[in-house]
């Protein structure tokens, strides 16, 4: 229990430095979206979900979508 409260302080520490885009479509990534799917959502071109998906994982420090998804499920 005292490690995944760690788990969860240590991830709530990264996931206030996404921006409100960022999160947003941190959201829509763990939901299983596509990053082109996320551009005709947000309205955004494909290249920039992609630069969003990319800053977002590397400011959440990790390397794939499944390890987002499994630390944005702490979160909630």
């Amino acid at each position: 229990r005292r490690q995944r409260q760690a788990s969860v302080v240590s991830v709530q520490r990264c996931a206030r430095h996404l921006t409100k885009r960022q999160r947003e479509v941190a959201e829509l990534l763990a939901a299983g979206e596509s990053c082109k799917q996320i551009a005709r959502k947000l309205e955004i071109s494909y290249k920039t979900a992609e630069n969003h998906r990319t800053a977002i994982l590397d400011k959440m420090g990790v390397d794939n979508l499944a390890q987002l998804t499994h630390q944005l499920e702490l979160l909630h």
